[in-house]
């Protein structure tokens, strides 16, 4: 038997077809799960496999919570083997990557499509998600990579995280980032949110600014390039200084973390008792408590140019405060 284990968003190829297909998932987590699988004439659900003859060309494995629950929960993962024949008798065992599922309600794991004399095995994208959008897949799997070596290393805390992302309009802020630079960052922050099931609120430092809960990729773009509209465009505002009090708004929510988008590090962070990161122009002058993540022009660079090398250590120096509260 041929084994092979297989990346997120990579692609197994074979020849000979398919003959028989087992598809097996397993959890350690206590909620149940759905599977199913399109695409072959017979297809036979028990538990936790799916067992599939008569390969039609393509074929979809999808994972939904169990009936009578709208969405995973926030910790959930999901493992998967797939073991197969070929109608010329040759045997396969390929391994999937660990998936979190939280706070989704549907996940397609895998694909299978016949290619001429090929059949093509595609494990899903880790962030094959509502945040994920093709510039920022660069970040996306950098981040997978970093989180999942964390999960070995240093178990994430029990309980939900609150990601509340906070984006400084005022004059100082909106005269320190140009176009290219915001949407540098927000390449980074989604590719980064894309990856966790955290509870995410997005909002800026004035009062007059809405709250955006759980935002696509394309929401979160806008609103830290700041081109929403009417209230939310606030590059047509100019304000002074901060008029939001985030701590007193988002710092009770349980697991309340902050990731700020600021030209500087805010006065307000040396008050806050939990984890806040800010990405920032420039450094401090003076210590301070917060972490940070100077946006230097060879990190601009290579996130406009998806290089990942070139950001790698900014994507573990945020993704490790906002998920293990460490730098």
């Amino acid at each position: 038997m041929k084994e092979y284990t297989l990346s997120a968003g990579e692609a197994y190829r074979f020849e000979g077809g398919i003959d028989r297909l087992s598809f097996d998932l397993d959890t350690k987590q206590k909620q149940g799960f759905r599977p199913s699988m399109s695409g072959f004439q017979d297809v036979r659900v028990r538990r936790k496999k799916l067992r599939g003859t008569g390969f039609k060309g393509y074929s979809e494995v999808v994972v939904e919570p169990e009936l009578g629950v709208e969405a995973f929960d926030y910790s959930f993962k999901i493992f998967a083997t797939i073991t197969l024949s070929t109608k010329t008798g040759e045997h396969y065992q390929l391994r999937l990557p660990s998936y979190g599922l939280g706070n989704r309600s549907k996940f397609t794991i895998a694909k299978m499509e016949a290619q001429g004399d090929e059949v093509v095995i595609t494990a899903a994208n880790a962030t094959d998600s509502k945040m994920s959008e093709d510039r920022t897949r660069g970040v996306d799997l950098v981040a997978r990579n970093v989180f999942d070596q964390d999960d070995v290393t240093t178990p994430a805390e029990e309980g939900p995280v609150n990601i509340t992302v906070v984006v400084d309009e005022s004059v100082s802020s909106q005269l320190a980032f140009d176009e290219n630079q915001r949407q540098a960052m927000g390449y980074l922050v989604t590719g980064i949110l894309g990856n966790k099931n955290w509870n995410i609120a997005v909002t800026t430092s004035s009062q007059l600014s809405g709250v955006h809960h759980q935002p696509g990729s394309e929401e979160m773009q806008k609103l830290i390039a700041g081109r929403g509209t009417g209230q939310h465009a606030y590059l047509e505002r100019k304000e002074v200084g901060w008029t939001r009090d985030v701590i007193a708004e988002f710092g009770e929510l349980p697991g309340s973390r902050f990731l700020v988008i600021s030209d500087s590090v805010p006065a307000w962070t040396e008050e806050f008792e939990g984890d806040a990161h800010v990405i920032c122009k420039e450094r401090p002058e003076f210590p301070t408590k917060a972490r940070f993540t100077v946006l230097t022009q060879p990190l601009e660079s290579a996130l406009l140019a998806n290089s990942h090398q070139g950001f790698i250590n900014a994507v573990k120096e945020i993704g490790h405060s906002l998920r293990l509260g460490v730098k």
